[in-house]
């Protein structure tokens, strides 16, 4: 870590590089926990810094199947009350709980109440519900009582980007989840009746909403 001065000489500035910890990789997303706790989201998996050291997450976990999903490519993370942390990768979902350092996977299984999908893009939480972007839609985790149901985007001929979610928006006034994805316009999904409608293609720029995490609040403005 190096404490360096900024060119308008009022503030410092720390940088972490690979010595204090962090891995060899682009990080993709932080967040922070009550706790002030920061969480870093990796191509090489989530690490924690509790203000003295960088370590991986994985370092805290006993099981080995979850601990491997935590190495994995790290695409969204959100905290949620005092000790909950939501971290959406490559191969899975995990639920981190800090008061105990305790862990669950949640993927996509055959026996039902699972999500529709193990390639999480993006998270967001409202009314104590996760929403989970995936490669087909996303999914919605009650986290009160731990039910799942999944909203699928529809398909497209020759475009197998065009399902995955990068971004996520809860609208609760009118139940729409406002979805930014790998296609050329951002959708609105109304959760009652299913009902997917996409924004009028001359209304956004001619390009994939997908390259970097997408504001989709803007799109009720």
């Amino acid at each position: 870590m190096r404490a360096s001065k900024a060119n308008n000489d009022l503030k410092w500035v720390r940088t972490f590089d690979y010595e204090d910890g962090l891995p060899y990789g682009k990080i993709n997303c932080l967040v922070t926990d009550s706790a002030n706790y920061v969480y870093i989201g990796t191509v090489n998996g989530v690490y924690y810094y509790n203000g003295i050291k960088i370590k991986p997450l994985a370092s805290l976990c006993a099981i080995d199947s979850i601990a491997e999903v935590l190495g994995s490519e790290v695409f969204d993370m959100v905290a949620h009350g005092a000790s909950m942390v939501y971290i959406g990768l490559s191969s899975g979902l995990v639920a981190f709980n800090k008061e105990d350092n305790s862990f669950r996977l949640i993927k996509n299984s055959p026996k039902g109440n699972s999500i529709q999908n193990n390639y999480i893009r993006s998270l967001y939480i409202a009314n104590n519900t996760l929403y989970a972007g995936n490669w087909y839609g996303y999914s919605t985790i009650n986290l009160a009582d731990g039910s799942i149901k999944n909203f699928q985007l529809p398909a497209q001929a020759n475009n197998k980007f065009a399902q995955c979610v990068t971004s996520l928006y809860h609208y609760a006034p009118k139940k729409l989840a406002y979805c930014g994805h790998m296609e050329r316009r951002p959708l609105c999904f109304r959760q009652l009746g299913q009902h997917c409608k996409a924004f009028a293609k001359h209304a956004w720029p001619s390009r994939r909403f997908g390259g970097s995490r997408v504001n989709c609040q803007a799109f009720l403005q």
